[in-house]
């Protein structure tokens, strides 16, 4: 009886013993579970740089994460939630109030429901092939530099006047109240044989839009494009590559064509000269679209585009590949 009962008691100590242990790691874990997302973020990104070849999937993935770390790094920390509103009484059924109440909840069902069934950016472009492109359909010994966020009156010039050494032609895509701002960069683009595009008139996030607002942003654009240019753009790469399908099947009754990007340099993470190089030459081959920035946020610094271009070029012809503009390599006419 005796060791039956102290049987009993070391059972009830190691249960004892194991639930303190189970405790004090959940303790441990919960401050990590806690980290912000945006710290985590540029850990998750770096990763995927070197997780496997680029496709649809790590596409998105990429894509994901880098907005959130742009979104991450401009926005001030989010207020502390607030209070649980208090319970309130059941609302007769019969009652207007009522009524309101299951009209409320049935349109944010419906709004749930919306977000579940929106495309993501890999869907859409396996779905719309010639409308959302983000390399040239076949095959060849080209491919094309393009540049987001112009124009400004500092880091602009400076690409400007690497492209005529190496005697490259590129695509800028700009931003309409920047252009307006720097209209002398713009006809500098085209008189040295450039391409302009549009990229939204303040760069928003157009999923975020209602229609109205997405197309005045690309009509807008297109209108002070043109009083520079002389035509209006066929190429529009929305801010941050996200779109909606309902505005990519607007932008396609345009005649507009969305290209995105298979070549990211990460130049707006305000990387280093190297790392810039190491981000587009892993990745480059015949028929690709590499994504750089020719102008930034305030305070941005692009330097290290800027050290990088060079290079660059020299690296991509020593491949046997020519820099083209985008209507070269994807044989469409600068407009619509």
């Amino acid at each position: 009886m005796f060791k039956y009962v102290l049987l009993v008691c070391l059972l009830q100590a190691l249960i004892v013993s194991g639930c303190g242990s189970s405790v004090h790691h959940e303790e441990q874990l919960m401050p990590l579970a806690k980290q912000d997302t945006a710290q985590r973020l540029p850990l998750a990104a770096e990763t995927l740089q070197y997780a496997a070849p680029a496709g649809p999937d790590l596409y998105e993935l990429q894509r994901i994460i880098a907005i959130q770390q742009y979104e991450a790094s401009k926005q001030p920390a989010p207020p502390p939630p607030a209070p649980p509103a208090p319970v309130q009484p059941e609302i007769a059924a019969d009652s207007h109030a009522g009524k309101k109440k299951r009209s409320k909840q049935t349109a944010s069902t419906a709004a749930v429901r919306k977000s579940e069934n929106r495309l993501t950016i890999a869907q859409l472009i396996k779905k719309y092939p010639d409308s959302f492109l983000l390399k040239a359909p076949h095959s060849r010994q080209k491919a094309a530099l393009t540049f987001d966020d112009a124009p400004d009156d500092k880091y602009t010039p400076q690409v400007l006047d690497i492209l005529k050494k190496y005697n490259v032609k590129a695509t800028f895509f700009v931003v309409g109240s920047r252009a307006e701002k720097h209209p002398g960069m713009v006809k500098r683009m085209v008189q040295e044989g450039h391409i302009v595009g549009n990229h939204s008139y303040n760069h928003a996030l157009f999923p975020k839009l209602d229609d109205d607002t997405f197309k005045h942003q690309i009509n807008k654009t297109d209108d002070i494009i043109n009083k520079l240019t002389g035509y209006n753009p066929k190429f529009f790469r929305p801010p941050y590559g996200e779109i909606s399908e309902s505005q990519l099947n607007w932008a396609a009754s345009r005649n507009i064509l969305v290209v995105n990007w298979n070549v990211d340099s990460q130049d707006w993470r305000q990387v280093n000269e190297q790392r810039v190089i190491h981000n587009v030459m892993k990745d480059v081959k015949p028929g690709c679209i590499i994504l750089q920035h020719s102008a930034g946020g305030p305070g941005q610094d692009l330097s290290g585009t800027v050290k990088a271009l060079p290079s660059i070029i020299e690296q991509i012809r020593a491949k046997g590949i020519s820099l083209v503009t985008l209507p070269e390599l994807l044989g469409q006419p600068k407009q619509k």
